[in-house]
């Protein structure tokens, strides 16, 4: 038995082993090396220093030509020298340090968490914006120099305040809340039989108005002797006094009609009377009735 374990003992012990070396990185081609020879100058020239490092440091592997190989290690010393880097203190307001703080530069996230080591950031002038839990983020505008390092930046939080709670809550009305409203006058049956008076009385007006224009009119044009021959628009205005005249007769006669007829046969209620009723000491006389 214990020989057939063995076989099986050193082969997990050498994937084990195996799973634990590093897989070496391929190396570049040379076509690869001068791409990122050229890329890096031209990322360095842009002002773009994080980028140029990146393709400096590919073209200095030790499989690139010795000429691009030395050039692109000696940039890349240059380009560390030139980046600017800065470190982050942050605290929140009543509650002392924190490290719970996500950074990001120009919108691009740089750090997740603090771990108190310098951030490489390209010179010039960036939008920095600092981000933790229970509390607002704080964005800062800070312009850094070339070769600038460890620059600190102190980051205060501020928990926005919970909202207090009412000791009491509003008494509740059964009322409804008063709403204005606009209603039309209305007219009572006390009043109704001097309307439509007033109504019949400007039909009578209307019917004697242009009943005179109208025979004036026809007068002038008997006078002129055109008949038959008249014009038209004469005779057409003629015709309209005389159909108005008899309109304004007819909204007359009903008018008054109809308030007479509400005037006789409208409730005592609704009549003037004189009262006169005895008392001890005399008498007392009075008027009622509506008005």
């Amino acid at each position: 038995m214990p020989l057939s374990r063995r076989p099986v003992a050193l082969s997990v012990v050498a994937l084990i082993a195996s799973a634990l070396v590093p897989v070496a990185r391929a190396a570049p081609s040379k076509t690869a090396c001068v791409e990122a020879h050229g890329d890096g100058q031209a990322q360095r020239k842009a002002g773009k220093l994080r980028a140029a490092r990146e393709r400096f440091l590919s073209c200095s592997d030790e499989a690139c030509p010795a000429v691009v190989r030395r050039e692109c290690v000696t940039w890349a010393q240059e380009v560390d020298a030139e980046t600017s880097t800065f470190v982050v203190a942050a605290s929140i307001d009543g509650a002392g340090d924190t490290d719970d703080v996500a950074v990001s530069v120009d919108g691009q996230l740089v750090a997740k968490r603090l771990d108190g080591r310098a951030l490489p950031v390209d010179p010039g002038s960036h939008e920095l914006r600092f981000e933790t839990r229970g509390a607002p983020a704080v964005d800062e505008r800070v312009t850094f120099r070339t070769g600038e390092k460890n620059r600190k930046l102190a980051i205060v939080f501020r928990p926005t305040p919970a909202p207090a709670a009412s000791s009491a809550p509003p008494p509740a009305t059964s009322e409804a809340p008063a709403v204005a409203s606009a209603e039309a006058p209305k007219v009572s049956r006390s009043t109704l039989p001097y309307v439509l008076g007033g109504v019949g009385a400007v039909g009578l007006v209307g019917f004697a108005y242009f009943g005179l224009d109208a025979s004036k009119k026809k007068t002038s044009l008997d006078d002129r002797g055109c008949k038959p021959a008249c014009p038209r628009d004469d005779v057409d205005a003629v015709r309209r006094g005389y159909l108005f005249a008899n309109v304004s007769l007819g909204v007359g006669v009903v008018g008054l009609g109809v308030a007479t007829y509400l005037l006789l046969t409208r409730p005592k209620s609704d009549r003037t009377a004189v009262i006169i009723a005895p008392t001890r000491d005399g008498a007392v006389a009075g008027v009622v009735g509506a008005f």
